[in-house]
């Protein structure tokens, strides 16, 4: 049902914070319902425990890896200075070392 039909339906109680991804009356997903789907999901699907957030680091590296461009990085991480970047992925320096000498 989309936003608009549900502040139809719950005339009184919905709350309009002008959100892209909201509960059924408007309000805004909280941390603990996003965490509460992912465990859901990853136990639906027999996949082993991983927290959502890694998923940004995830991420970040995959970006790393397939451009190189740690500044690019920084910017989607919301980081102000590439230090805070390199800081997370530090574990994959190995990787990304491999990554610049044999590119893909």
């Amino acid at each position: 049902m989309s936003q608009k039909q549900n502040k139809a339906r719950m005339l009184d109680i919905y709350q309009d914070y002008g959100l892209v991804f909201a509960q059924e009356n408007g309000r805004p997903i909280t941390n603990e319902m996003v965490s509460d789907r992912w465990k859901a999901f990853l136990r639906k699907q027999s996949l082993r425990k991983v927290s959502f957030y890694s998923l940004r680091h995830s991420g970040a590296t995959a970006k790393l890896l397939a451009s190189h461009d740690i500044k690019a990085v920084q910017g989607d991480m919301g980081h102000s200075s590439t230090d805070m970047a390199h800081e997370p992925l530090a574990p994959f320096r190995t990787v990304i070392l491999l990554a610049q000498i044999f590119p893909v």
